[in-house]
């Protein structure tokens, strides 16, 4: 996760990126239906309690706040930590300290759902081709400046763990 060139986070983790994983390649070649029960996520800063790199302690701050957000069904992304405290699953944290977050589907994968198209938007079993248009996202967003992070700096990163279920249909 980095801060904009403005110094502001609003950073995105969607299911849609499944395809990016090896091991999911590698199971969607055996099944062709899958559904996303949950992922979790890890955060680590690159400069705990220090100034990101590049940055100067007369010039920025350290670390900022920064809200989660847990988007279902396709819900657009906010555009303000006001409007991100209103949603359901709403956490709260710093950009300076390691933190877990879950994104948890909404949906129920033990209902009889039988996969009726390949192109559309879904967040319950779907086909093992048709992952971009699956939906799920949690946003990370800090409020607007000031105080802002340095422009455009490399903040820490994320390990992501999806919790994914696979079937055959015959």
């Amino acid at each position: 996760m980095s801060s904009s060139g403005a110094g502001i986070v609003n950073s995105t983790i969607s299911n849609s990126v499944l395809t990016s994983q090896a091991d999911f390649v590698s199971l969607s070649s055996v099944f062709n239906e899958f559904f996303v029960v949950k992922f979790m996520v890890r955060w680590i800063p690159v400069s705990r309690y220090q100034y990101p790199l590049g940055g100067s302690s007369t010039l920025s701050v350290a670390n900022v706040p920064i809200g989660k957000a847990d988007l279902q069904h396709g819900q657009a992304a906010y555009s303000s930590m006001s409007l991100l405290a209103d949603n359901f699953a709403v956490g709260y944290h710093s950009t300076g300290d390691p933190f877990t977050e879950h994104w948890v589907n909404t949906e129920k994968h033990d209902t009889e759902t039988v996969v009726s198209s390949l192109t559309a938007p879904t967040q319950s079993w779907c086909t093992t081709n048709n992952v971009s248009n699956y939906q799920g996202t949690l946003q990370f967003l800090s409020q607007s400046a000031p105080p802002a992070l340095p422009f455009s700096q490399v903040l820490g990163t994320f390990m992501v763990h999806w919790d994914v279920l696979f079937r055959v249909r015959s």
